[in-house]
């Protein structure tokens, strides 16, 4: 295995470690505030995060677009460039977080109390929550260019610590939510911006010692490097007013017409699935930046067999995760949170189906995003996600609150191979059909042979406990096995075992301290 994917598994064993830590303080956090708030303040809480989310739309497509440039900056070796995207980002997000501010105290209030169906006697603490969800975006935009930044630099170590402070400082707050006086959802509120102040603080700080030189502000602007900057994030911005506007499609139809507890299980399912997504997610971070430097440099072969490698690895890693969760998904619910909401479980297992699609998506979407030039990429598959919305409306006739998060599967699915086969008009020697002969021929089986494997626990008892403990040791044990024979080539498998000796004796030797990725 060649240099650049020893240096990302690496970086992914920082990222696992991260996530082992924070996956289990977030549950713990999320079964006591789930019962210190309530199902009803829980379904508040989650509706006002996901409404104000919406305002940062802006935000998330300016990142991607900053990440992609000094990605591209960095597989060019372009120290002068990296400094000019850095400036000019940072003068963007301080605009940004003003622009944003602005919408969430007008159009924002005007949702508030026009569309979204807040118990009568909860309005006020409501209202306070959305004052201090509003401050807390603006931090997160303020952060997001350091975020950036961190990761085209891929320093993986420092990005992993300080989402583990994060996850403590925030299992803290809701620890002192038991024993608080005053009103646990404005305080548990106040928990979310205390942490995300701390963490602009620590990474700002980090990045100006760390990265000596970047982190300046000059309001001298390169107009062209500005524009195309702009260029691509506008293109950017169409995705993720497509992604918000479907993700609270969902949950405002589902409030309109089922209530805030419905809203309740959402909030859960969301949390559920992206925790599990995070397995891939991490995977696929790690990869971002090599996959944009590759392009960069014009390393073909290179870019093609990371696109394929991480496509493989991202679904080896989702369907280990999400296989057993969804056999058991009532008893583990259960056993959590004791009386979850309705529909909880189900919700569930219907978006791990969409996440099974994103993480197909989303290697092609990186080598797409590379290429710089996204505009009938961007119009094409997001004209095709956004048939989500006028779907989702028919749940006012058939009157199921599955129904929404069943057509974004049917959406996403029609989306992501057509993704593929235009990346072939994006990238000349990117060939759809040998894509598609390398993800189907390895990966189909690996899913049927892990059914078959782990089915056992599903037909051969009845105690739960059990079906659940056969179901992790079966996948602990069987499916790396399976993903070793049937999932990698021989070359795959000799190279990732001969990089597990190395990675572990490595690690043996410099413990946490050093920087991988540097």
């Amino acid at each position: 295995m060649d240099s650049e994917k020893k240096r990302i598994f690496l970086n992914t064993v920082f990222l696992y470690i991260r996530l082992a830590l924070s996956t289990v303080i977030s549950f713990i956090s999320a079964r006591i505030v789930l019962e210190k708030l309530g199902a009803a303040d829980y379904g508040i809480s989650s509706l006002i995060i996901g409404t104000i989310s919406f305002f940062t739309v802006f935000n998330f497509a300016l990142v991607q677009s900053i990440q992609r440039f000094l990605s591209f900056a960095l597989g060019q070796k372009n120290t002068r460039d990296v400094k000019k995207i850095y400036s000019i980002s940072q003068l963007a997000n301080l605009g940004l977080a003003l622009l944003v501010l602005i919408l969430v105290e007008t159009v924002g209030e005007l949702l508030f109390y026009l569309v979204l169906k807040i118990p009568p006697d909860r309005v006020g603490v409501a209202q306070g929550v959305f004052q201090i969800s509003a401050a807390a975006v603006v931090f997160v935009i303020l952060m997001s260019v350091l975020d950036a930044l961190i990761i085209s630099y891929e320093r993986f170590s420092f990005y992993a610590g300080v989402y583990i402070f994060d996850s403590f400082f925030r299992l803290a707050g809701v620890i002192a939510l038991c024993f608080v006086p005053w009103d646990k959802l404005i305080f548990y509120s106040l928990v979310n911006l205390g942490a995300i102040v701390s963490m602009y603080i620590i990474k700002l700080i980090y990045c100006r010692v760390a990265i000596p030189g970047i982190v300046t502000l000059s309001f001298g602007v390169d107009r062209k490097l500005l524009s195309e900057i702009f260029s691509f994030s506008g293109w950017n911005l169409l995705e993720e007013i497509v992604t918000i506007v479907n993700r609270q499609t969902i949950n405002i139809i589902n409030n309109i017409n089922f209530g805030v507890v419905v809203n309740a299980a959402l909030g859960i399912s969301d949390q559920v699935t992206n925790a599990v997504f995070m397995f891939i997610n991490n995977f696929q971070l790690a990869f971002a930046p090599p996959l944009t430097k590759s392009y960069a440099a014009g390393h073909k072969e290179q870019l093609l067999s990371m696109l394929i490698y991480t496509t493989k690895i991202s679904f080896f890693l989702l369907l280990g995760a999400a296989l057993p969760l969804m056999l058991n998904i009532d008893y583990i619910l259960g056993l959590w949170l004791k009386s979850p909401p309705p529909y909880t479980g189900i919700f569930i297992t219907i978006s791990l189906l969409t996440c099974f699609l994103n993480c197909l998506a989303f290697p092609v979407i990186c080598a797409a995003k590379a290429t710089g030039k996204i505009k009938k990429y961007q119009i094409y598959s997001n004209a095709i996600l956004i048939l989500n919305v006028p779907l989702c409306f028919l749940t006012f006739i058939v009157k199921n609150p599955e129904f929404p998060l069943c057509a974004f599967v049917f959406v996403n699915a029609v989306c992501v191979p057509w993704r593929v086969v235009w990346l072939s008009k994006m990238i000349p020697y990117f060939r759809w059909q040998e894509y598609f002969k390398h993800i189907v021929c390895r990966c189909a089986p690996c899913l049927a042979a892990f059914a078959a494997l782990i089915s056992p626990a599903v037909f051969l008892t009845d105690v739960p406990l059990y079906r659940l403990l056969m179901s992790v040791a079966l996948t602990i044990f069987g499916f790396p096995v399976i993903v070793l024979l049937l999932g990698l080539s021989g070359a795959e498998r000799r190279d990732l075992i001969l990089t597990l000796k190395k990675a572990v004796s490595r690690l043996k030797h410099s413990g946490f301290s050093g920087h991988p990725a540097s």
